[in-house]
């Protein structure tokens, strides 16, 4: 299990914002998802080419 820090990192990819992106752009989240799972890769990637490492899934 990775800690909160590497997480963290991998995450923003050697950026210095909270998000590499725009939030639209880059995870799926309460109000544009629908209410449903999506299929992974459908947002744009981190600058590591890390994809859908922003968001939660919640129940």
């Amino acid at each position: 299990m990775f800690h909160y820090t590497e997480w963290e990192y991998a995450c923003r990819a050697g950026t210095t914002n909270y998000r590499y992106g725009e939030i639209d752009k880059i995870a799926w989240y309460y109000e544009n998802s629908g209410g449903k799972t999506h299929e992974v890769g459908r947002k744009e990637p981190n600058p590591w080419g890390l994809y859908d490492i922003k968001g939660l899934k919640s129940n």
